[in-house]
């Protein structure tokens, strides 16, 4: 448990852990927690049901979007995954690509842990140019605050013990809404840190999103390939603390903060409903910011490969489809 990023997720306590060798393996354990589903479901009925597992991996880019780098030239990293290799929730092994389950293939694209246990991918592969490098000088009446920063900043790379939040919201590219969005952002680390918040580290995070570049690669269901409002911006803030009794200040700073950001986007015209699943918080609800055509698409394959709600009902955490 301990190798989790946020100390929070640390601390939960699972009745037990199972950690598969191989694709075979798991579809035992799938096989497993299927059964006990089952007879839950028998108890308290689908609208009752609750998570009885979850599953901790890495790679999750390949079925939440994915930003990177090379995005400019390439697109999402969901729109180069040429083929998942999945487990699915009759614990049946199968791959996905454009050619076989195509309608599964593409949901997983942006679709996250709603319908299967991903075991493998296969991604486009390309070669890498060089990469922009340089030096960053400061005056330096500002040692002090450039010293504070480089500790924060090694604090960060070594989380250790750490709690931490992400959350995001996305504009349009407009200079008085991206100054008052730093703006909320200042004053949120000034009220924040009256509360003495033991540890904080909070960063703001402004990323360019060009809708040409979510055309490139394969088709996905993240709703923004129509995109024609042009240059986006996707805010996000990534925040680091030390101890629990902060946990709701920071939440509460934290949410009042993106609603004062909205609000000032929707009075500037200059909101956008897309929200990067990867950097959402708990409270938000990414995928139905892809719209209802792509969320009734994700709907009804999620009921065509799952039909019993295994990964919706059975499997906790992840953002869920919300279900009719």
């Amino acid at each position: 448990m301990n190798a989790y990023w946020a100390q929070q997720e640390c601390e939960t306590a699972p009745a037990c852990f199972v950690q598969p060798r191989d694709s075979q393996q798991l579809c035992v354990a799938v096989t497993i927690l299927k059964g006990e589903y089952d007879k839950h479901l028998d108890q308290v009925g689908k609208q009752s049901a609750e998570g009885i597992f979850a599953v901790k991996g890495g790679g999750h880019s390949p079925v939440s979007g994915g930003l990177s780098f090379f995005s400019p030239r390439f697109g999402l990293v969901c729109s180069n995954v040429i083929e998942y290799e999945i487990v699915l929730a009759s614990s049946a092994i199968t791959t996905v690509s454009a050619s076989k389950n195509p309608d599964l293939w593409r949901a997983l694209k942006g679709g996250s842990n709603n319908f299967s246990i991903v075991t493998r991918f296969t991604l486009r592969s390309f070669p890498s140019s060089k990469i922009w490098s340089g030096f960053l000088y400061l005056p330096s009446f500002q040692a002090k605050a450039v010293l504070q920063a480089f500790y924060d900043y090694i604090n960060v790379l070594d989380p250790s013990g750490n709690r931490q939040i992400f959350s995001t919201t996305t504009i349009k590219n407009d200079l008085a809404t991206i100054n008052s969005t730093h703006a909320c952002y200042q004053e949120a680390t000034t009220t924040i840190r009256k509360a003495k918040v033991t540890g904080l580290v909070w960063s703001l995070v402004l990323q360019p999103l060009l809708p040409e570049w979510v055309r490139k690669g394969d088709p996905n269901p993240l709703g923004l390939h129509d995109t024609i409002e042009g240059p986006l911006v996707v805010v996000s803030f990534n925040i680091h603390w030390n101890e629990r009794r902060y946990d709701e200040i920071v939440k509460q700073v934290l949410r009042h903060t993106l609603e004062r950001i909205e609000a000032v986007a929707a009075a500037n015209e200059t909101g956008h409903p897309w929200r990067y699943l990867n950097y959402c918080a708990e409270w938000q609800k990414p995928i139905e910011s892809y719209g209802e055509e792509n969320c009734r698409f994700l709907r009804e394959t999620s009921r065509k490969y799952d039909p019993d709600g295994l990964f919706q009902k059975g499997c906790v955490g992840g953002f869920k489809l919300e279900m009719d």
